[in-house]
């Protein structure tokens, strides 16, 4: 299940000041040896690393940095220690990569950073040094990604991110850098996909996702964590779950639905897992199953349904798998079989029933509840006259075949024959 992700757009701000470390400035004063006069660095290379002019132990002129391979990192002007009029930084390939005016050591004006190959990145305005004014991010060729207003060097307002087909991608706004209001996000086939409301930046109250326009999800949020009441969706729009969270994690009652919207499943979670009593339905409505987890897994008493909350079977579960005696009974009500389980294969004592009454009894061994043959029998074996009750046949099962002594009794329990058999062959057969 495809849950709700929370959507984080990352400040120009901090993406801005990756660029100027990367670009090599704007240049601080290295404590020159050099007062008055040129400034040469170079790189362990033997390359130039970056050159300039010093007046009065004042970065004054041209000054120009470089990258190992001896091309231009950045180029502008100082004045007075300050950094001064257009300033441009490059790629190592050589092309420009940002370029922008200074005033008094200050980013100031309209601001242009580029794609590698390149085309606009984005556009930003300064004023004394913070960000004020539009900014617009395009991709690398050349279709508007993204525009907004900042103020006070944050996010301010609608901000608008777009497909490169024109469409919108998402709509947020800010303030004071914090999203804040109603958050809106589409696929770009132009269908909404989520819809949210952030507080202080962080979301809270209801958040919906969409697929085809139809809601598939209903989060509830409180300060960036799920909480409460959650809906999930079928593809056609019918309700699929209702889920209760406490700090992200499943507490509470839980109900899931068919999708023909008949109910499927309720109980209770604990801690993240199944606990306490559950129930299950057949899609036409009737309860299936029903019995209590613990710690996730299927624990005690449970019982299986024909429609009409008639009994199926009975049976206990340990740590998730059926175990012991399990009853099973005819949806007319009659018993049909007793079966010692493990998981879903029979392994011990097993009787059968007919008409309602014991049919026989005979040990199992590790065998498929719905596959048991004779081959499977191994131990003592009863059969039953039709009362259910008075013995007809007793012996011995070895891996599927009769064994040792076997007894044929009468409706009084008299004996009428007995026969010795070796793994499947009558001795008395074997001795002609």
């Amino acid at each position: 299940m495809k849950h709700l992700r929370t959507i984080i757009l990352f400040s120009f701000t901090a993406m801005l000041a990756v660029a100027l470390v990367s670009c090599g400035g704007p240049q601080k004063k290295d404590d020159p040896k050099v007062v008055n006069g040129p400034v040469k660095e170079m790189h362990k290379n033997g390359k130039v690393k970056l050159t300039g002019m010093m007046t009065n132990a004042q970065k004054t002129g041209t000054w120009t940095s470089y990258y190992e391979n001896g091309a231009v990192e950045s180029k502008g002007d100082y004045e007075a220690d300050a950094q001064t009029g257009t300033w441009t930084f490059y790629y190592d390939t050589g092309s420009a990569k940002m370029k922008g005016a200074y005033e008094k050591g200050a980013m100031s004006g309209t601001w242009l950073v580029y794609h590698p190959n390149g085309k606009t990145e984005r556009t930003v305005s300064y004023t004394a040094g913070k960000l004020e004014g539009s900014s617009t991010r395009y991709y690398d060729t050349g279709e508007k990604s993204l525009e907004g207003q900042y103020g006070a060097d944050e996010r301010q307002g609608l901000w608008k991110e777009y497909y490169k087909n024109g469409k919108i991608k998402s709509l947020t706004s800010y303030k004071d850098g914090k999203q804040t209001g109603e958050y809106k996000s589409y696929f770009e086939s132009g269908g909404i996909e989520y819809v949210g409301t952030y507080e202080n930046g962080v979301t809270n109250g209801a958040w919906s996702r969409y697929e085809n326009d139809m809601l598939r999800e209903k989060i509830m949020f409180v300060n960036n964590i799920t909480n409460g009441e959650c809906e999930f969706y079928f593809e056609n729009g019918k309700i699929q779950k209702k889920s209760t969270y406490v700090s992200n994690v499943l507490e509470g009652p839980e109900v899931s639905y068919f999708s023909n919207a008949g109910m499927a499943a309720e109980g209770s979670y604990a801690a993240g897992k199944r606990d306490g009593a559950w129930k299950m339905y057949n899609p036409k409505g009737f309860m299936s199953m029903a019995g209590g987890y613990k710690g996730g897994r299927r624990e005690g008493e449970w019982k299986e349904y024909y429609p009409g909350l008639k009994i199926k079977g009975i049976g206990v579960y340990e740590n998730g798998s059926k175990r012991n005696m399990w009853k099973y009974y005819l949806e007319t009500g009659a018993p049909d079989r007793d079966l010692t389980q493990r998981g879903e294969f029979a392994n011990g004592r097993c009787v059968f029933y007919k008409d309602g009454k014991k049919d026989f009894e005979v040990d199992v061994s590790m065998k498929e509840i719905d596959q048991i043959t004779p081959k499977d029998y191994n131990g003592t074996y009863i059969k039953y006259f039709d009362d259910g009750v008075t013995k007809k046949t007793t012996g011995v099962y070895k891996m599927g075949s009769k064994h040792g002594t076997w007894t044929d009794y009468n409706a009084q329990g008299g004996v009428i024959k007995t026969e010795q058999w070796l793994l499947g062959e009558n001795k008395a057969d074997m001795m002609k």
